[in-house]
């Protein structure tokens, strides 16, 4: 037999459904069997399982056993030459799993290979990366670089034009791995229960040998965390837990006790990151009346008249929607007025958001962006920040759209176009803002790094 699919299900009932349809689709002339693994859904699984796919082999759990051990328990049943993890969140691409086998089968010393994993609407999500060290961890982010490059493919375009490459690790949403190389290495670790499983696997792979490869001609749709959403303060607790785990058992108890200090403290300035005291924009009034956008809004809109949009539930939000998914949920030419109040840095796409802000935007609106400095020692402690400002990073994203900066002699109540927010209101603090503002090239070369935190604001119009 070619291959054994290992799917572990927890209450995603209906992306089950579609992940086994495009998985029985894609099988083609391979010999191939597969096996899901119910951790205790509720929602109606198994019964799905049953009726739609007879052809599925079915292993009911009792309690909710993690994602480690139920694969372990399909992999003591499988009788493939290869061995794919493949999350019920997933959609496999025509030709997927027959060019991930040919692959393994191609490259005698390739223990494991993932494929090129996009988003739902189709951008890249960046499925693997080098193994992560206490500095990584600290500042929460991962290298995802790729052999030759210092940095890695912005778009799902420049990811196909890549031919496959080498990594540490691949993501465990979707990885096929060789039969001979997990009968060397020993099975998933069971005391991870959730999170840096498929790590832990690809470390061990390296260890003894293997190599672990990304095959771009291999695609899949992950639309990713749907279980871990419905319990996201538990799964918070697992990731730190399994990240100790993993360092302790591969680089010792004091990097292990190190990493378990960075992620407390960057969940507690996560969790602070939630402002109380988010700056009031001053709206001219004679724009009114007006409709407003903010996006990220936080635990509080800024104008009760407003429109909010938020990712997180907990904020309240007229609309609650991923801001790395588009269309946004608006007509063309919605709104008079956008705020993106520190939500830019959050996003992986600030150019396609800024499209999209342009679109829902009524002709001349008014957009309001603030945002991290890239000398702000939060912004770098927050591992939710992907991007880090600069006034010219910020030419460079809105270069890429068609907002335009305020025609200054024709709107008269525009205010500066940047400002680097320097804390307290004292005599001092008054004169650095004004210092600043007038010798901004100068102090970004030379003296950035000697202020521990800014803000960065724009003001923009749209020009239709």
């Amino acid at each position: 037999m070619d291959l054994s699919v290992s799917i572990v299900n927890w209450n995603t009932r209906d992306l089950l459904d579609q992940c086994l349809d495009s998985v029985y689709a894609t099988i083609g002339g391979l010999d191939a069997e597969v096996i899901v693994v119910d951790n205790a859904s509720t929602d109606g699984s198994v019964e799905m399982v049953r009726n739609e796919y007879p052809r599925v082999i079915l292993i009911e759990n009792k309690t909710n056993v993690g994602f480690a051990a139920a694969n372990n328990q399909a992999l003591a049943i499988s009788k493939g030459r290869h061995f794919l993890l493949l999350n019920p969140d997933t959609i496999c691409h025509p030709d997927a799993l027959n060019r991930l086998v040919c692959f393994l089968d191609e490259h005698p010393r390739c223990g494991a290979v993932g494929p090129l994993v996009l988003n739902e609407d189709g951008t890249l999500q960046h499925s693997w990366a080098k193994f992560p060290t206490v500095w990584s961890e600290t500042i929460g982010k991962l290298d995802r670089s790729t052999p030759g490059q210092t940095h890695p493919p912005a778009t799902a375009e420049e990811a196909r034009a890549l031919k496959p490459f080498r990594t540490d690790w691949a993501g465990g949403c979707c990885l096929m791995v060789k039969r001979e190389a997990i009968e060397q290495i020993g099975p998933m670790d069971e005391s991870l229960f959730m999170y840096c499983e498929e790590t832990d696997w690809c470390l061990r792979l390296q260890k003894a040998g293997w190599e672990v490869w990304v095959e771009p001609r291999a695609e899949i749709t992950h639309y990713g965390g749907k279980s871990s959403e419905q319990v996201s303060s538990k799964c918070a607790l697992a990731l730190r837990r399994s990240k100790t785990i993993f360092f302790a058992k591969h680089f010792g108890r004091v990097q292990a006790v190190l990493v378990a200090i960075a992620c407390a403290l960057r969940s507690i300035l996560r969790r602070g990151k939630r402002p109380t005291d988010r700056t009031v924009y001053e709206i001219p009034s004679e724009m009114e009346p007006l409709s407003i956008l903010e996006l990220g809004c936080g635990k509080r809109r800024e104008y009760s008249d407003s429109i909010t949009v938020d990712i997180c539930a907990e904020s309240n939000p007229d609309v609650l929607h991923d801001l790395n998914q588009y269309p946004y949920p608006f007509a063309d030419n919605s709104f008079d007025v956008v705020i993106c109040n520190h939500i830019l840095e959050h996003l992986d796409d600030v150019v396609r958001t800024l499209e999209e802000i342009h679109r829902i935007l009524k002709p001349g609106g008014l957009l309001k962006v603030e945002a991290p400095y890239f000398t702000s020692v939060y912004a770098y402690a927050d591992p939710t920040h992907k991007h880090f400002f600069t006034s010219r990073s910020f030419d460079y994203f809105f270069e890429g759209t068609e907002l335009s900066r305020f025609d200054y002699s024709r709107v008269r109540y525009a205010p500066k176009k940047i400002e680097l927010v320097v804390p307290g209101n004292g005599i001092l603090s008054r004169l650095a803002r004004r210092w600043l503002e007038s010798h901004l090239d100068f102090y970004e070369k030379r003296l950035a790094y000697i202020w521990p935190r800014h803000t960065i604001r724009y003001e923009l119009t749209a020009v239709k």
